[in-house]
């Protein structure tokens, strides 16, 4: 389910009642994954939907580090070196991926009106732009919706 109601979505592209709804679905899902990857944090659609997630990271992250220590394990029984050393890299990358996407999680949000405005201006980008090549003028993602977005950015290093 996405944030922004389908119905939405395609008032805002004026799109027509016949145009396919899987497709703008899938501008509308990609829009929503963009804008939370900006973000460096997940975004949910009320309040109750972030208490679920965050309730269910502890079980998440036990559950990471018990398949790190499996591969750990498995990894321990490859005879080549180098082939050992990079089981054991792929399986911290992956619990280290898991880590990160509780830290997403942790710092999770309910969607509010800039969030949306970002979803439906980065999803009009892509309805606007179906190609993966441009003739002429090159178009860049919205900058409307990075300004949007940017108040609500978190870890951003330093």
């Amino acid at each position: 389910m996405t944030l922004v109601p389908l119905d939405r979505a395609r008032a805002h592209l004026r799109a027509d009642g016949d145009y396919p709804a899987e497709q703008i679905q899938i501008y509308l899902e990609a829009a929503e994954e963009d804008v939370q990857a900006f973000l460096n944090r997940r975004v949910y659609a009320d309040s109750d939907a972030l208490d679920e997630a965050l309730a269910g990271i502890p079980a998440f992250l036990e559950s990471a580090r018990a398949r790190f220590a499996a591969a750990v394990i498995a990894a321990d029984a490859i005879v080549d070196p180098e082939l050992r050393g990079l089981a054991v890299d792929a399986a911290a990358d992956r619990y280290t991926a898991a880590r990160y996407s509780a830290g997403e999680v942790y710092a999770g949000m309910v969607i509010n009106k800039s969030i949306t405005a970002a979803v439906l201006l980065v999803m009009g980008h892509l309805f606007a732009n179906r190609e993966d090549t441009v003739a002429g003028t090159t178009n860049l993602l919205p900058e409307g919706s990075r300004s949007l977005l940017q108040p609500w950015r978190v870890g951003l290093g330093v």
